[in-house]
Formats: structure tokens, sequence, C-alpha cells
């Protein structure tokens, strides 16, 4: 296993019991277990989407994008609480697996699909998608989970070996494409706080599809979709929570603390139109 899968399943692991809790005392709409950006949705398909979790708009897409048919094999690499998967079984049945670090992730996905009566159609395992895939998928979907990857060319590989033939791989993700992203101080305090191997390039992804013999069929931006804060806010809630992170103990709280500033900054290489949302 790459050797950060603790150090990041224990921040996975405690921003889960954060967003479950926020979820459930929140005054905004029903549980969702989707725990993707919330996008804004084009004004042409506001009125579908009246009443639900803007987060669901990314689900909706990928299995548009999927073209699912009947009984086929579907991975979904970082999988979270099963949002995806559980959307995406409301359109189309099938054998569906997810893979997460988090044991919590795990336990709370499990759990909705026995509350569900899905346990014949999905299942969920503490996994890594960087070890080798033990099956074949007719389709692999990863949203927001290939930032964590510590070796995005093997991560590719792997997934290639893990697709039957004609198989196909939708990946959602920020990217970033100004220069060197280790030159910019906000991607290293962000691979900090994130505990990542660095921020992944078009040009990275283009290789790793090449060397794996992976074809593009179709790339999308969804930059403009991404709601991002002024940013004068962003730095006054990066300069509190800097100094916050400062004077508290190491422990959880920490942990939570400077994950949620890892996504500040994150918005930040959004203001600054350093990142897209391909």
């Amino acid at each position: 296993m790459p050797k950060k899968d603790h150090s990041l399943s224990q921040l996975y692991d405690h921003l889960s019991r954060f967003t479950i809790w926020i979820k459930r005392f929140s005054a905004f709409g029903k549980l969702t277990l989707t725990m993707h950006k919330r996008l804004q949705i084009p004004p042409e398909l506001t009125d579908g989407y009246r009443g639900r979790e803007a987060s669901e708009f990314i689900n909706d897409l990928t299995l548009k994008k999927a073209g699912l048919q009947e009984n086929q094999r579907i991975l979904d690499a970082g999988c979270g609480f099963g949002g995806t998967i559980f959307r995406w079984l409301e359109s189309q049945k099938g054998y569906y697996t997810g893979y997460t670090l988090s044991p919590y992730q795990h336990k709370i996905a499990s759990r909705e699909a026995r509350r569900r009566q899905l346990t014949d159609y999905c299942r969920f395992q503490v996994r890594n998608f960087e070890e080798p895939l033990k099956e074949k998928f007719d389709v692999i979907v990863a949203i927001e989970s290939l930032l964590h990857a510590n070796e995005l060319k093997l991560t590719m590989n792997n997934f290639r070996e893990g697709l039957v033939p004609g198989g196909k791989i939708i990946i959602v993700d920020d990217v970033y494409h100004q220069g060197n992203p280790r030159a910019d101080i906000d991607v290293r305090k962000l691979m900090k706080n994130w505990f990542l191997p660095g921020l992944w390039t078009r040009k990275d992804y283009m290789n790793g599809f090449r060397e794996s013999g992976l074809r593009i069929v179709e790339e999308t931006d969804l930059t403009g979709l991404v709601p991002v804060w002024s940013r004068n806010r962003l730095k006054v809630y990066i300069h509190f929570l800097e100094w916050i992170s400062r004077i508290m103990p190491r422990g959880s709280l920490k942990l939570l603390m400077e994950a949620h500033l890892g996504g500040f900054r994150l918005q930040r290489l959004y203001s600054h139109k350093k990142m897209k949302y391909l």
C-alpha cells in the first residue's frame, strides 16, 4: 500500500464524521450521501433539481456519460458514503463495488445498502484503488478521488487492467493548469493539509492515459460551474484558520481544521484561475 494510507484514512474518517454530523443537523434539505462539490446548476436544468442537493448533479452527469447497460459491473474508486452508487442504482441496476480508505465511510455505506435492501447489487470495501484490481469492470468512475493518488500513471495502468475490452473510465477532478504546481505556495500548503503527493496537471493525465493504452473519448470543462468565494473573503478565512491551527494542539480537531483550510486553499487556486474542474 502507498505509505500515506494511514494518515489519509484518518483524514477521511474525521472529515466524514464531521460531514455526517453537519448533514444530520442542517436545516437545508434531506440527508445526502454525496460528498462531491455542490456545482452551480445550469439555468436550463434548475427546475429538475428543486428540492434536491446540488451535489447530485455531478452524479447524474457522469451517469449519462457512462451509458450503462443492464447488469454491468461498475467500480466507484473513492466511493465515500456510496452516494454515486446509490444515485446510479436508482436509474440502472447492475453490480456495483465501492472502494474507500475510510472504515467509517465503509460502515455508513454498507449500512445504507442494507437499509435500502440493495446488498444484492452493491458492496463496499476498505481498499486502495492503487492496488491491483482482482476483478474486471465494465465502467470505473472516480469523482474527486484521483487527486489523492500517489502515482497517477500506476493508477491509470491499474484501471486499464481492471477494464473489460471496450470498458470505460470516467474521471472528474481538480486539475492544475498553470505551469509547475510545486512552485505555487498554495499548492504546497494544500499538499500538507490534505496529505497530497502533488497536484496533477492535464499533462500528467495525458501521459498516464497514453502510457496505459487508454483513449480519450470525451473531455468536458466544468470549471464554470464551481462556486468560488471572493478573494478577499477567502483571504480572511484562510488567515483566521491558519491562526487557529497554529495554536491548536495536535489531535482530531487540528486535523479537521487543517483539512478545511486545505479546502479554502483549493478555492483560492480556483479564484486565481489556476485550477480546472475536468
